[in-house]
């Protein structure tokens, strides 16, 4: 979203640009859902505690990985 201010040492997945210092684009559901679990043991490895996700549509795919990313914030 726009005027989100991102702190340094943070990671991004998503559709959009980020200005995040860890970040990974993705250009579908599909390629989103693949790289997620690699994303966050990435931001395990690199001590990143401030973690961003787009959020995807809420149909097929993209239900299943928001339900995953809630999991994720409730820890």
């Amino acid at each position: 979203k726009k005027g989100v201010k991102i702190p340094v040492n943070c990671a991004f997945i998503g559709f959009s640009n980020s200005k995040a210092t860890y970040k990974i684009k993705v250009k579908t559901v599909v390629e989103y859902a693949k790289k997620l679990y690699w994303f966050f043991h990435e931001c395990d490895l690199r001590g990143i505690e401030n973690v961003y996700a787009e959020i995807p549509e809420k149909k097929g795919i993209g239900r299943a990985l928001l339900n995953r990313l809630e999991k994720a914030s409730a820890k």
